[in-house]
């Protein structure tokens, strides 16, 4: 369709860093490929998007289901949910589109935790905490740490 969509449980740090990097994605491929994709969801320069409803939203699934499917009917055909369980709301209305919309899954091989949904799941996005974590120390132990947000690749 030529959209893809991203929305988060809170917005919260550990949550848009994750939608920055979607959206930011999405534009390096636009520029490489010649394309024009649009994501929705997320705007990285306003830093404000879609978020599942309170209270307790990233426990809400019908919450993220409801925001995913706000976003499938924007004409989005990729989801990418950083809302923790919210986000299986998220698998449920991708799959029940029949077979017109996929997701992108956080945290973990949504393949593995989400098995019900795996032919829905297209990748999985990771957060490298062990490499995180061995380069604060590393980085301690070599005198060079310092307090700035540690950004991964």
């Amino acid at each position: 369709t030529g959209k893809v969509a991203t929305f988060g449980g809170m917005k919260i740090p550990t949550v848009t860093i994750f939608m920055d990097g979607f959206s930011q994605g999405v534009d390096y491929y636009n520029k490489q490929k010649h394309k024009s994709v649009q994501a929705i969801g997320w705007d990285v320069k306003k830093q404000d998007g879609q978020f599942v409803p309170q209270p307790n939203p990233f426990q809400n699934v019908s919450g993220g289901k409801a925001t995913a499917q706000a976003l499938l009917n924007q004409g989005a055909d990729i989801i990418l949910p950083v809302a923790g369980n919210a986000g299986n709301g998220a698998l449920q209305a991708v799959k029940s589109s029949g077979g017109k919309a996929n997701a992108i899954w956080v945290d973990g091989d949504g393949c593995k935790t989400q098995p019900a949904y795996c032919s829905n799941i297209i990748t999985s996005v990771f957060k490298g905490m062990d490499v995180a974590v061995f380069d604060a120390v590393k980085a301690a132990k070599d005198g060079k740490f310092d307090n700035k947000p540690y950004v991964g690749s």
